[in-house]
Order: C-alpha cells, then sequence, then structure tokens
C-alpha cells in the first residue's frame, strides 16, 4: 500500500528455509527513497488465513484479531517515522525505520491482556497512546490531543453509567446509546451545540480506530443532530488597523505584542507559526522575500511574499535578545501572556473588537487581502488551506467591498 509519495509497505508471507511447520513469517516490504527492503514483523500465520488483498488474517479468532492489531501499530509506527523525518527535514531510510520499528519489539507488540480487545475502555486507551505518538511527533498539537481526550474521557464515562460497567464492548454499542449521549450532553451537561458536535465527532473516530484495527466489522455510521455553525468573529477594519499601527505604546511588552498582531494581520500566519518563525522560513524568491512554511495544523505548505509593514516588523527584531535566544524572529511569549498582553492593546487603542492571537488571521484574510483584490485561490494557498470552503470561512466580505462590487458591476452594465 503507497502511504506517501516516497514511503510504501507491503504485508505478504514468506516461508522459511527448511521450516517443518505449516505457518509462514509475515514479512513488512518498504519501499522508501527507491530503495526497497523486506522486514520480519515476528509474526506467524496459515497461508489459508491470510488475505493477500486487504493484507490481514482473515480468521476473527482471538490470536487473529491480535496479529492484525500489530500490523496496524507496525504502520503506524512507521507513518510517525516518516513524519518525524519531515518534521526534522530529514531524509527518512529504511535503515532508520528498521532501528526504529522493528529493532524494538516492544513498540510494536500489543500487550497480552484477558480482557476483550474490543473492551471500549482498553481501546481507548490504545487509542489515546498512539495519539499521544502522533503528538509527540508533531503530527498533532497538545491542543489536538486534549479535545480527542476529554471527549473520550466523557464517552467513557456516560457508557460506565447507561450499562452499569466499564467493560463495555463497542460492538455492543447501538445507535440508541448515541441518541441518549448526544441528549446527556445537551440537556444533562447544557454544552454548547459546537462543543457538543466536536464531543461527538471525535468519539466516532475512536469506532473508525477500532474498524482499522479489524476490531469493528463496519465503521461507526451514527449520525446526530448536533451541527457545527462557524461563530461570528469581529474583525478590525482598515481605519482601525492603521490606527493600531500609528499607536504610541511606551510599555515594551505591550509594544511587543501589538507588533506581533500586526505581522499575524499582514501575513496570515497563526500563533504556532509566528512563534515557530525561523531564518530558515525566509526566502529570497525573484527579488522578493517570501516566507514558505509547513503549517503545523495541517502539514500543508505554506507561502506568501512579505509586504512592507511585516517587513518592517521583522527588521526591528532582527537583534532582539529574546529572539536570539529562543531562535524565533518574533518575540512571541506563551499564548496565554501574548493573549493578555492584546487585552492591554485593544484597551489602549479604544477598540470594541477583543484582540486575540486568531483575530489577526482573519483580519489578514478579510481586511487586508480580499478587500484589496487578492483572489481567494491565492488566498487558499497562502492560509495554507487545502479546501477552498475553509478558505470562504475566513473571508468574510466587508460592506465597502460589495459597494466597489456594485460600483464596478454597475459601469459594466451602463
Amino acid at each position: 500500500m503507497k502511504l506517501f509519495n516516497d514511503l510504501s509497505l507491503q504485508f505478504n508471507l514468506r516461508k522459511e528455509q527448511n521450516a517443518s511447520y505449516k505457518l509462514q513469517i509475515i514479512y513488512c516490504r518498504i519501499s522508501c527513497s527507491n530503495k526497497r527492503k523486506n522486514l520480519s514483523t515476528g509474526l506467524y500465520v496459515a497461508e489459508s488465513d491470510w488475505c493477500k488483498h486487504t493484507e490481514k488474517v482473515k480468521s476473527k479468532e482471538q490470536n487473529s484479531v491480535e496479529i492484525n492489531n500489530q500490523l496496524a501499530l507496525i504502520k503506524q509506527q512507521i507513518t510517525n517515522c516518516y513524519f518525524e523525518a519531515k518534521t526534522k527535514k530529514q531524509t527518512l531510510t529504511i535503515d532508520e525505520i528498521q532501528t526504529v520499528v522493528f529493532n524494538k519489539k516492544s513498540n510494536v507488540l500489543v500487550p497480552e491482556t484477558d480482557n476483550n480487545t474490543s473492551d471500549s475502555s482498553i481501546l481507548a486507551v490504545r487509542y489515546l497512546n498512539d495519539l499521544i505518538d502522533k503528538r509527540n511527533a508533531h503530527i498533532i498539537t497538545g491542543s489536538t490531543y486534549r479535545s480527542y481526550k476529554s471527549a473520550i474521557t466523557k464517552f467513557l464515562a456516560f457508557a460506565k453509567m447507561y450499562y452499569g460497567t466499564e467493560n463495555t464492548s463497542l460492538a455492543s454499542i447501538d445507535k440508541q446509546f448515541f441518541f441518549h449521549f448526544e441528549n446527556h450532553l445537551t440537556v444533562k451537561m447544557r454544552l454548547g451545540n459546537n462543543y457538543v458536535h466536536k464531543v461527538l465527532s471525535n468519539t466516532r473516530k475512536l469506532f473508525n480506530y477500532a474498524y482499522d484495527l479489524g476490531i469493528l466489522e463496519s465503521k461507526c455510521s451514527f449520525k446526530f443532530k448536533a451541527k457545527y455553525t462557524n461563530p461570528h468573529r469581529a474583525i478590525l477594519n482598515y481605519t482601525e488597523l492603521k490606527s493600531l499601527i500609528n499607536l504610541q505604546i511606551e510599555n515594551k511588552t505591550i509594544d511587543e505584542a501589538r507588533d506581533c498582531f500586526l505581522f499575524q494581520s499582514y501575513t496570515g500566519l497563526a500563533y504556532a507559526e509566528i512563534k515557530g518563525l525561523k531564518k530558515q522560513n525566509i526566502k529570497s524568491i525573484e527579488g522578493e522575500n517570501w516566507i514558505v512554511i509547513n503549517r503545523q495544523k495541517t502539514g500543508s505548505e505554506s507561502k506568501l511574499i512579505l509586504l512592507p509593514i511585516a517587513e518592517q516588523i521583522l527588521n526591528k527584531y532582527a537583534n532582539h535578545l529574546y529572539c536570539d535566544a529562543k531562535n524565533q524572529l518574533l518575540p512571541v511569549k506563551s499564548n496565554a501572556k501574548y493573549n493578555n498582553a492584546l487585552k492591554r492593546v485593544q484597551e489602549m487603542a479604544n477598540l470594541n473588537t477583543r484582540l486575540s492571537s486568531h483575530i489577526g488571521r482573519h483580519i489578514f484574510a478579510t481586511t487586508v487581502a480580499l478587500q484589496f483584490g487578492l483572489p481567494i485561490e491565492t488566498l487558499a494557498k497562502v492560509l495554507g488551506h487545502t479546501n477552498l470552503r475553509t478558505t470562504m470561512i475566513y473571508g468574510k466580505i466587508l460592506d465597502n467591498k460589495i459597494k466597489s462590487d456594485f460600483a464596478a458591476l454597475r459601469s459594466n452594465l451602463i
């Protein structure tokens, strides 16, 4: 199976020479960077039980399920190696995969247990451990992991209350359970509609995880009434943005926060990206200074040309002591400290719009980019979006843009 353009793997059987037993060993054939190698998984299966198309054991016996679980974990470990190498901007080799995955059996084998492999609590722990691996490999962020963990915790707590036991099999949970679970979150816990949607969505991923491991025979298909609605985010108009530029601030910390916010407003970068911005992210292309990064959230590439104001801010902090010590281009502190400083900026500028570490991204999309004619397809590339529908969320159409567009339409109709 092809995992990425430069990495693929295939599980197949091979009978050892002079072997007298009927079982065959499962090998993992890895193709990476134009090289290929067969590595033993240390797992054995009868040829009659092996499916070449799915590359899994067909039998539903306890031992067969565990073998499929181990194969799935091997695949996950290899994927983690790939993303970790990409994060470090290194070239992944088969030898490295062999060292990390196949020479450390404890990382691959599923712990033996007497409990049912579809037990919700056991699978939840295994699922969260896999998410921890992804978080450590910077595939997902810490906040994303906490969101998954919170949802799974709520699911397990309700399942214990609903069934009266902690040992609930995922296969035994029906659609009626989810109807009561959604009602519990909405009515009993009084959670917001978007939060309920997120909890149910993340819970469903646990069931799909069990399906991928071969524990459940079908994917989870339950539907829920809670629909995600995009929250209204107030933004600054261009006049307010200019007033923020001209605002005189004596406090050094507040001034730095204002500059970082302006940098976000003229680049569209999120908090994690301006905090992680380094010299190697600034590229000189055809006489222009570009920012080229891989978005932490999606892993997609984001490219943009530095606008004059953003470039001035970078030059201002070129020799800043904090930036030099932290290997950053901007004096960005923790998210909490940054947002607290932005509250002071808002008060000093007499703005009604609440400033935060994420609003700057929306201001760039709407007030700066779309209002002054940047095509939405280009904006999607700049923001690092893989789906144009996501860009539409950021791209609010302001009244003055509607006015100018209708003025152009009127002149064309005359």
